[in-house]
């Protein structure tokens, strides 16, 4: 014959087997100060280099008289 062992009543009150868990409140991620830090700073970053790539190499000085350019005897 098998022992009997007492059986511990877990749940005192109804289970809501229904019951979904809380979800979190979360704010969307364009409401978030991060992430306008984050594309400002892409930005201003792709504008700075797009400005030092297309920029104009310094030039020689050539004089300021007609056809410019000086001659030294």
């Amino acid at each position: 014959e098998l022992p009997v062992l007492p059986v511990a009543i877990v749940a005192k009150a109804p289970l809501d087997v229904r019951a979904q868990p809380a979800a979190k409140s979360r704010t969307p991620v364009h409401k978030q100060w991060a992430f306008w830090v984050l594309a400002g700073s892409f930005v201003v970053g792709s504008l700075v280099a797009v400005y030092v790539a297309t920029r104009p190499e310094p030039q020689a000085y050539r004089g300021n008289a007609p056809p410019f350019y000086m001659s030294f005897p």
